[in-house]
């Protein structure tokens, strides 16, 4: 399931508590970070967030260089992937341009979150489609 937390949390509230079963093929997959609040987690007092870090993905579309930062240290490194708001034009005129400009980020930290991760989400391999190209 792919969801933005924020305004999605009200209308299942619980989600992260009664159906996030990771490695069951029934969890919430994949979170969009832009949306995402601590106030969200402020209906549910008995629900400490933090429990769950590692256990999805969420995009890199934050615009800010900063929260990038934070984001790729809290939620992991090898859980952020490029984030576009495609279709809708809210997103980096060029996407991926936040994570290049990134210079605390060196090539493979830069390469897990333009492809990498998401790779590693869908469960492909880099090596079928730098083949494709020759």
């Amino acid at each position: 399931m792919v969801f933005s937390p924020s305004p999605t949390a009200f209308h299942f509230s619980g989600c992260l508590k009664s159906h996030f079963r990771p490695g069951t093929g029934d969890e919430c997959n994949q979170l969009h970070a832009a949306d995402t609040s601590p106030l969200v987690f402020s209906e549910f007092p008995e629900c400490n967030p933090r429990k769950y870090l590692g256990s999805f993905y969420t995009d890199s579309l934050v615009h800010d260089p900063v929260s990038l930062k934070l984001l790729t240290d809290v939620i992991g490194k090898d859980k952020v992937m490029l984030g576009t708001d495609y279709p809708f034009p809210l997103g980096e005129l060029q996407p991926g341009s936040l994570i290049e400009s990134m210079t605390e980020f060196d090539e493979t930290l830069k390469d897990k979150l333009l492809a990498g991760n998401a790779l590693e989400f869908l469960g492909l391999k880099k090596e079928t489609f730098e083949s494709q190209g020759e």
